[in-house]
């Protein structure tokens, strides 16, 4: 994780899928698609996730584990769901149609990232 600090790489993830909508678009297209066969890139997208992993366990304090696998996870798409869906963020009354809105957005992202971080509890 960029820096070690997980709340900005919420923010960071939040901030590509921002300016690349498309690969967002691919990434859930790919995850519909096939769901059985193996990734392109799956090595390189394997050893990418183990960094991640161990990063935040690092920052944690903790040894890599699923555990810390699921917080990941849930950070990325604590980041990612916003611009994924963006019809039911409507329903909500949460648009994204405007400078100032992502960033409020952004803002409350990172934000919950950091309370959920800071009141994680462990399940292993």
């Amino acid at each position: 994780m960029p820096g070690d600090d997980p709340v900005e790489y919420v923010g960071e993830v939040f901030d590509h899928y921002v300016r690349n909508p498309v690969l967002l678009r691919l990434l859930l297209w790919e995850s519909l698609y096939d769901r059985q066969s193996t990734l392109p890139e799956q090595q390189w997208r394997t050893e990418r996730c183990r960094r991640k992993i161990e990063s935040l366990a690092a920052r944690l304090g903790e040894e890599p584990s699923a555990e810390v696998g699921r917080t990941v996870l849930t950070l990325i798409g604590l980041a990612m769901m916003p611009m994924a869906m963006p019809q039911l963020a409507a329903l909500l009354g949460t648009s994204m149609d405007s400078p100032e809105s992502v960033a409020r957005m952004r803002e409350h992202v990172t934000a919950f990232a950091r309370t959920a971080l800071e009141n994680r509890t462990t399940a292993e």
